[in-house]
């Protein structure tokens, strides 16, 4: 392969740009996922709204129904100022209970026996979302099993946009020609200096995506539950 023929250096080059993308990648998967909660949320609270204003607006159809002795009262009474007094404790009545109806089906909503029906209810944005991602992973997937990840040229942890940079300097200073060189100069760097230390990470950005990647479905899964 094409990648098996590059120099030290251009594979640095390379391994920083193609982890720029995973990084990139990784964005857009988190923001596809914060927009379904988003969506997802304001259409859950629409229904929760509507079904719970149903309560408030019948019984303020019945009271002032001509139909009703409260109605009619309210239509023949001549005293305007008692009028627009009981239309507002009729309204401030409609808007507790509004209240009190959606708390109560809030918290219905997210029970255990509702979930086929918010499922069901959700499926059309979740379906969306799972094709996007899907997208994105498959990408991201083409990038983790290229040569330069599968065949590294240093060391696991050193296979990273923190300290990938720093063996190109190596590199362009002059101070190693052979990956060897520049992994044994960073690594006694570390070792006497510490400065770069804390750009070591414990679990590179790269292990992290093919973590995600074998299990990809259970974490989905479990943050959209």
């Amino acid at each position: 392969m094409v990648e098996t023929r590059l120099s030290d250096l251009d594979y640095c080059y390379a391994s920083v740009e193609l982890l720029k993308v995973l990084e990139n990648n990784a964005y857009l998967r988190n923001e596809r996922i914060r927009t379904f909660l988003e969506q997802r949320a304001s259409r859950e609270t629409r229904i929760v709204s509507l079904v719970a204003l149903l309560f408030p607006a019948v019984l303020l159809i019945i009271l002032v129904s001509p139909s009703n002795d409260i109605g009619s009262e309210l239509v023949l009474r001549e005293n305007m100022q008692g009028f627009v007094l009981r239309m507002f404790s009729l309204l401030m009545l409609g808007l507790f209970i509004f209240i009190f109806c959606f708390l109560l089906m809030h918290h219905l909503w997210h029970l255990h026996l509702v979930e086929p029906l918010r499922k069901k209810l959700t499926h059309d944005l979740k379906k969306e979302l799972l094709d996007d991602i899907k997208k994105i992973d498959e990408h991201t997937e083409s990038i983790v099993q290229k040569s330069l990840f599968t065949h590294p040229r240093v060391p696991e942890l050193y296979l990273c946009t923190e300290i990938l940079p720093l063996l190109i300097r190596y590199f362009e200073k002059g101070l190693a020609d052979f990956m060897k060189e520049a992994v044994y100069a960073l690594e006694l760097e570390l070792k006497h200096t510490g400065q770069y230390h804390h750009l070591v990470p414990r679990v590179t950005f790269l292990q992290r995506e093919r973590d995600y990647l074998q299990n990809r479905m259970a974490y989905l899964n479990k943050l959209l539950k």
